[in-house]
């Protein structure tokens, strides 16, 4: 079975039937064809002839697959080996690092706030005892 000008790479259904109308009806013919006489056509120079005479010898002595060949099955999916799946479930078991960072930052930062609001406190009541300290100061000096 003759293979279709449309399949050798550059040229289209306006250059197959340009082919055609010279003569030239499939990629063999093509291929048989010398650059010369493809040149000579007026779609065509002398490198771009070259490119489509190579590439319908390369499509003629290499054909495409056929496209009624059934495909290959696909290989079934296995389980992953026990050493995976333990890893998977360790990995799910320890806590992530980020957490525990996150968990442990937040505890140190709760402790940080009780620390400064009890040295408010204390340092409220230092203010208090020192005005309490003038007030009797005063009180003496009259």
């Amino acid at each position: 079975m003759p293979t279709s000008l449309t399949q050798v790479k550059g040229i289209g259904p306006a250059t197959a039937d340009q082919l055609a109308a010279a003569g030239i009806a499939s990629a063999e013919e093509l291929a048989a064809a010398s650059s010369e006489q493809l040149a000579a056509m007026p779609s065509f120079g002398l490198a771009r002839a070259e490119a489509v005479l190579a590439n319908a010898r390369k499509l003629v002595s290499n054909p495409p697959p056929a496209l009624d060949k059934p495909k290959a099955a696909k290989p079934k999916k296995t389980r992953p080996s026990k050493k995976k799946a333990a890893k998977k479930k360790d990995k799910k078991a320890k806590p992530k690092k980020g957490k525990e960072k996150k968990a442990k930052d937040k505890k140190k930062n709760e402790k940080k706030a009780k620390d400064k609001q009890e040295k408010g406190k204390k340092d409220k009541k230092k203010k208090a005892a020192a005005k309490k300290d003038k007030k009797k100061a005063k009180k003496k000096k009259k």
